[in-house]
């Protein structure tokens, strides 16, 4: 996903058009890079249409190459008994309002189409908790959805990986996907996902199963995939704010996976991941100016969240 800048168009860097010189005598705290004397000089607007000019995909392919796991046998907070912790989320960045923003990105509109508010880009990241490592994200416009951008991020999972989520990602299909990787899921879950009951267990928890919907099966075979009959998995029931709420689960035995342990979890999983989406992180950006996409600095704050 590509962040198209002309010019004219305002610098999400700095949110201005920029037109000082490389050089200009400057406050070093108002410009460039912080901790760089070579680049302490230098117009934030020069370096933002220096990457632009570079493209998306080398700032795409360097995230890909140095995202990954950081977490050690011995670091605290991620892992739970012997599975690595890991939280799938995703969130919505208003970006600089132009022409060639609205048209790529696409953003809030009325009923009649007419838009209004910033053009959005959606992200959804796969970070461990316990070091908020960003193991790989996925980017797209306001109309794609989440759960369509989460597909790929299984390929970044695997044998011992515990990955925690909340609504919105659990159909069949989502949970397919990620086992077949290897992955255990927790999330959350939606009342209409709560399957057909199959067995009571001793902790209250229960084992459901769930069928893929006709036209999720008729997708999956135009597109050349094969989905199981149906899916097991482990239901918990909890209270949250007072109501009842559901999680599921493919940790099904219930001694070696507790359910109040898995609760706990659950509670636990947005301390893992939301800072590593939180505009704040970029090093030289105002906080009124979200990171757009690859192209500028999607892959900057993502990566040096917890690597630095």
């Amino acid at each position: 996903m590509r962040l198209p800048l002309s010019c004219g168009d305002p610098c999400p860097a700095c949110g201005g058009v920029g037109s000082e010189p490389a050089g200009t005598d400057r406050d070093p705290d108002e410009g460039g890079i912080p901790g760089s004397r070579a680049l302490a000089r230098v117009n934030r607007s020069s370096l933002c249409r220096a990457r632009a000019r570079l493209g998306e995909d080398v700032l795409e392919t360097e995230f890909r190459q140095v995202a990954g796991p950081l977490a050690t046998r011995d670091t605290p907070g991620a892992w739970w008994r012997g599975l690595r912790l890991l939280a799938l989320d995703g969130t919505q960045f208003d970006l600089p309002d132009s022409t060639s923003n609205g048209d790529t990105f696409d953003g809030p509109s009325t009923t009649g189409g007419v838009p209004f508010g910033f053009p959005q880009v959606r992200a959804v990241v796969l970070a461990e908790i316990g070091t908020h490592g960003v193991l790989d994200a996925r980017l797209g416009g306001y109309r794609d959805g989440e759960r369509s951008l989460a597909y790929p991020l299984a390929s970044s999972t695997g044998l011992g990986d515990l990955v925690i989520a909340d609504r919105g990602f659990w159909p069949v299909e989502f949970a397919h996907v990620f086992t077949t990787a290897g992955a255990d899921l927790l999330v959350r879950l939606q009342s209409n996902h709560l399957g057909t009951t199959q067995e009571e267990l001793p902790d209250g928890s229960y084992l459901s199963m769930a069928r893929p919907g006709k036209d999720v099966r008729l997708r999956a075979a135009r597109e050349g995939r094969t989905l199981p009959k149906h899916v097991i998995y482990r239901v918990i029931t909890f209270a949250k704010s007072d109501k009842v709420a559901y999680l599921g689960t493919t940790l099904l035995d219930p001694e070696q996976y507790p359910a109040a342990e898995l609760v706990a979890l659950y509670r636990e999983r947005g301390r893992g991941l939301r800072p590593c989406l939180l505009p704040e992180v970029h090093p030289y950006r105002p906080p009124q100016h979200p990171f757009p996409a690859w192209s500028d600095d999607q892959a900057y704050p993502l990566l040096y969240r917890g690597r630095t």
